[in-house]
């Protein structure tokens, strides 16, 4: 899967439990190179998925590497967070990293402190299946780069976690 398909793996996740919280489509959800934020600085930051809600902003750095995600890079992503927070006030913002692989220790400390979620998610299929994390099975598919449809199987979250927590436990 390419970087660009993971993102669309990843905002389809998104899309598919925000709905199923709140009962209806996201009012936005947002992936790619033409994903801008503007921050406080007036600078305009690439976040790779952002869904957006009346009450909650979501923004998700993926990372499709081969290995953990590093420091250095963890920090690129949270000094984005810091300079959009201010601009979005009106909301609750939740910023998440999500990987194939893992997350250096450094980066566990970090987005402990910053309350970052850290999730790994190399499917959509295997995170569905994760052991505890959800309990209704359903299918969706996923129309992946303009060019096929790939199905993913997914599960909803008991009726009483709020939204930010369905679409945290979607990333890991």
């Amino acid at each position: 899967m390419t970087p660009k398909e993971y993102e669309q793996v990843v905002a389809e996740l998104s899309r598919a439990l925000y709905e199923i919280a709140e009962g209806n489509a996201p009012p936005k959800v947002e992936d790619g190179f033409n994903n801008k934020w503007k921050g406080a600085s007036t600078y305009c930051h690439q976040i790779d998925v952002s869904v957006e809600g009346p009450k909650d902003i979501v923004l998700i750095e993926c990372k499709n590497w081969g290995s953990e995600v590093t420091v250095p890079a963890f920090l690129t992503f949270l000094a984005r967070v810091i300079d959009i927070v201010p601009v979005h006030n009106t909301k609750k913002i939740h910023s998440k990293v999500v990987t194939t692989v893992g997350f250096d220790p450094g980066v566990r400390t970090l987005a402990g402190y910053y309350e970052i979620g850290l999730h790994q998610v190399r499917s959509a299929s295997e995170f569905a299946l994760q052991p505890g994390r959800v309990r209704t099975a359903y299918l969706f598919d996923v129309w992946l780069n303009g060019t096929s449809w790939k199905r993913y199987a997914m599960r909803t979250l008991p009726a009483d976690f709020e939204m930010n927590c369905i679409l945290g436990a979607c990333l890991g």
